[in-house]
């Protein structure tokens, strides 16, 4: 009985309990390193402005992490106070002069153009950065959920420097670190788990705008340069929305009425074409450790032709079916969301059955956490 009533405590809390959002105003004005770039997402997958907004705001609890619905009523002073000629202001215009009852989506519709537009410059930024050093790696770093800031740039400090020593070419190492939201409760991630899976989706469908962005404003005389990402955790399911179409996965996708920025997401999910279109890069890796989601993220079905649509990407996984954090203690990694790729062997082999039956120019390497030499359903 003990058993069972910590089991459905563990499945509502994993879900609904305690979480707060995480922002990241302060570091947001902090200067890049010279080859690094940071790049700071709300609960809706929108872009920080780097200028216009104080370090030491905080959104209201209204807004529920969006920048959109602080902006639009929320808190009332923050388009007052932004400074002219500023990102922030720029989004301002588009809620002006009401945003309130049958305004809204005209004001959404006319945000999410700016938005765009800040994704762009902000692409065509890391491109002028980057692109002179010539053959160039960019390493693109994506956290999981309940991640406060300093403890995510902790950990990147560390996989920076591995994929450093690993680095074996003569390309020039950059790095764009992806901080978004995905909330913050206590060491278990109880209270958190749930809203994770609802923003980081959003957040993957947004870096499609960075990626596509800085590709398109690669100068044509220099080779492009080799993508290298990198998840943790719930960064799995953010990668899946920049790679692909993991309606499979998220019922928000299947009903994307519930959610402004699903219908955006859901209008775009398999776009060919613009700054929203799945990437198409010539050189392109993911990989994942501790994967939280499951194999239909990426894979697909004859019903909704989902998953990766990135055409050449290589993908690279580890398998430790003893992660409590995957297997979520006692539940089974297939409860409360499911997160059964990193934890279960033949979830990834379905996963590669799927995708060379699809043939969809993707490979799938996975790998024992513990043996990492040893591949997993190689044959």
């Amino acid at each position: 009985m003990f058993r069972i009533l910590i089991a459905a405590v563990l499945s509502l809390c994993l879900g609904s309990c305690g979480g707060q959002h995480v922002t990241f105003f302060h570091p947001n004005l902090v200067p890049d390193a010279p080859d690094e770039a940071r790049i700071f997402v709300d609960a809706r997958g929108d872009l920080y402005p780097r200028t216009g907004i104080g370090a030491n705001y905080t959104l209201p609890d209204a807004a529920d992490g969006s920048l959109f619905e602080a902006a639009r009523g929320a808190d009332p002073e923050l388009c007052t106070n932004a400074s002219a000629e500023t990102e922030m202001a720029l989004l301002c215009t588009a809620l002006a002069p009401a945003c309130t009852g049958g305004e809204t989506e005209m004001c959404f519709a006319r945000w999410t153009e700016v938005q765009e537009t800040l994704w762009e410059q902000r692409g065509e930024s890391l491109s002028g950065r980057f692109a002179a050093d010539g053959q160039v790696t960019l390493g693109v770093l994506i956290h999981g959920f309940n991640n406060l800031y300093r403890e995510s740039q902790a950990n990147y400090a560390i996989a920076q420097m591995q994929m450093r020593r690993a680095e074996k070419t003569r390309s020039s190492l950059k790095f764009i670190e992806v901080y978004w939201d995905g909330c913050r409760g206590n060491d278990k991630g109880i209270g958190c788990w749930g809203k994770a899976q609802s923003t980081g989706p959003l957040a993957g469908f947004a870096l499609r705008r960075l990626i596509n962005s800085v590709q398109d404003s690669w100068p044509t005389d220099t080779r492009d340069p080799k993508w290298r990402i990198l998840t943790h955790s719930s960064g799995a399911f953010v990668a899946g929305a920049t790679f692909g179409d993991p309606i499979a996965a998220l019922p928000q996708l299947k009903d994307p009425s519930t959610n402004r920025w699903y219908q955006v997401f859901d209008q775009h999910r398999r776009q060919t074409e613009g700054i929203n279109r799945v990437p198409r890069l010539s050189d392109v890796r993911l990989g994942m450790f501790a994967a939280a989601t499951p194999f239909v993220t990426f894979g697909s079905s004859e019903d909704d032709g989902g998953g990766v649509l990135t055409r050449g990407l290589d993908i690279f996984l580890s398998v430790q079916p003893d992660d409590s954090a995957l297997t979520k203690l006692i539940l089974g990694c297939q409860r409360v969301g499911n997160s059964c790729l990193g934890a279960r062997a033949e979830q990834f082999c379905l996963l590669r059955r799927e995708l060379a039956d699809l043939n969809r120019d993707v490979s799938v390497y996975g790998y024992d956490f513990y043996f990492f030499f040893k591949e997993i359903c190689n044959k």
